[in-house]
């Protein structure tokens, strides 16, 4: 009798006995098509957690880095014959690393402390942009230092461009309740997120401007943090549960109609894996920031003028992970008119990953170039998406090629 010792794995049997080992995943993975592996592909990742799970092979620093190989583009979920939920059960194989003691003290330093509490971020990113802009002012443009931080630089083909932290965040500004201007249609909750609490800030602030003009209420609470899906990528579970229980908690005596998020990626976390990984309900509905205007609310949104000729950009936690593919183009489209030139390679992932662009820089470089030569075939000059993570990946992207940074929708929709 099979010993039962990794408890995440067991617990999606189900999704490796539909596995047919037909290799329909290595005709889509991004990853697989960059290196030809079996074992990044979903097959054969497959094949090493039945191992493992089985005790035919021991959970070791080989097999983490093995899991760590994914992009969660979800693009092998939708394209399953079989239905396998491969990027369900990435999350369970990561837990198991981190079960195991692979996780490292930079990791623990991040999730467990930084990520979990969620006061010392802030501060730490505030003080962060200070000594940027200190030192931008200090350093020659062709410092060697500057390679090293999200500074500009005379020689961008060969660095990295990393955006920068906010100076004031988000939350330090506008937490609180904004009152609906005109009649008054509802009342929502703002769920911010990270990437727009501490560099984004406009995102918020085109958010607050746009629902409020439109007849909402809209309450943003200060005790907010972040949603845990970084955490839940990287296999910290108890981080993810625990950032989980302390929104369940937080929302579990407000009056609204629902909560909004206008992040692709935390959406999908608070819709999809709170309930169906962690076993967390929210109390109250969660939407994306369009979803809830057009799709429940049936909102008209007036033509927006002024903007050059745009392209967007479709985050795979939004078409794929929220199953709301087409909405976003639809609205664009209705608002911008002949500015709006469609979508940039359509259900291709930018290569973001979370921060696997960070990790594996040489594997995804090219997919988020290849948007911006998309953009450009298509004769657009700006690029628009809803995933603040994808816009601080594409802006590298667009930087380099001389295109001003993307925008997010709502910055586009608030006029």
């Amino acid at each position: 009798m099979i010993e039962r010792n990794y408890p995440y794995l067991w617990s999606l049997e189900e999704d490796f006995l539909r596995c047919m080992r037909c290799g329909k995943c290595h005709s889509i993975c991004p990853l697989y098509e960059r290196t030809s592996r079996e074992l990044i592909a979903p097959r054969g990742k497959i094949a090493l957690l039945e191992a493992v799970r089985d005790g035919a092979m021991p959970l070791d620093r080989a097999f983490t880095e093995s899991m760590d190989q994914c992009l969660h583009c979800m693009l092998c979920k939708e394209n399953c014959p079989a239905g396998v939920d491969w990027p369900r059960l990435a999350f369970a194989a990561r837990a198991e690393s981190v079960q195991g003691g692979f996780f490292g003290p930079i990791k623990s330093f991040l999730f467990r402390i930084l990520l979990k509490r969620g006061r010392l971020l802030p501060p730490i990113t505030t003080s962060g942009a200070v000594l940027i802009r200190l030192l931008d002012f200090i350093l020659p443009k062709n410092s060697p230092w500057r390679t090293a931080l999200p500074l500009p630089s005379i020689t961008l083909d060969s660095i990295r461009i990393f955006p920068r932290p906010a100076p004031k965040t988000f939350l330090s500004q506008f937490a609180g309740f904004h009152s609906a201007q005109g009649k008054k249609r509802g009342r929502v909750v703002f769920f911010v997120g990270c990437a727009t609490n501490l560099v984004n800030t406009t995102i918020g602030e085109a958010f607050v401007k746009l629902y409020t003009s439109l007849g909402y209420d809209v309450l943003v609470p200060a005790e907010q943090g972040c949603c845990g899906f970084p955490a839940l990528g990287y296999g910290d579970t108890s981080t993810a549960r625990y950032r989980a229980n302390k929104l369940a908690e937080l929302l579990k005596d407000i009056q609204a109609d629902a909560l909004i998020v206008p992040c692709a990626s935390g959406g999908h976390m608070i819709k999809e894996e709170y309930p169906h990984f962690l076993g967390i309900d929210i109390p109250l509905p969660v939407y994306d920031s369009v979803e809830f205007l057009l799709k429940v609310e049936g909102v008209e949104l007036s033509r927006r003028d002024g903007f050059p000729p745009m392209v967007f950009h479709l985050p795979c936690h939004l078409g794929r992970g929220q199953e709301l593919p087409h909405l976003h183009q639809k609205t664009l489209s209705r608002v911008l008119g002949e500015k709006f030139l469609g979508a940039a390679l359509e259900g291709d992932c930018c290569g973001a990953g979370g921060t696997y662009h960070i990790t594996h820089y040489e594997m995804t470089k090219d997919m988020g170039e290849a948007k911006v030569k998309t953009m450009e075939e298509m004769g657009g000059e700006l690029m628009v998406t809803s995933c603040p993570g994808c816009m601080m990946y594409l802006d590298e992207a667009l930087i380099k090629a001389g295109h001003p940074p993307s925008k997010h929708i709502l910055e586009v929709l608030a006029g």
